[in-house]
């Protein structure tokens, strides 16, 4: 059963900056993120972060947050890694 993918105005914003190639590189990880919110790949977050999980593309992170019960995958931040921790 597929998720619904959700994105906060910060996701929004780190997507509208991105690169063509790397735009449809994320695109396609969010796909993938709805038919399986917990890829192999996908690593908890801890500490001020504890609920959220991160997925890496290389250099850039989708940061998000997984609502099994309402089957919903809110994308909090996408970024470099420097910044998509950053509040």
């Amino acid at each position: 059963m597929a998720y619904q993918i959700l994105l906060t105005r910060a996701a929004e914003k780190g997507l509208d900056a991105l690169p063509r190639p790397l735009f449809l590189r994320v695109k396609r990880e969010l796909l993938a993120l709805a038919e399986n919110p917990y890829p192999v790949d996908c690593k908890a977050l801890k500490g001020k972060h504890k609920g959220l999980h991160r997925v890496r593309l290389g250099d850039y992170r989708i940061i998000y947050e997984v609502k099994a019960t309402q089957l919903v995958i809110v994308v909090v931040k996408i970024g470099t890694r420097g910044g998509a921790y950053r509040e």
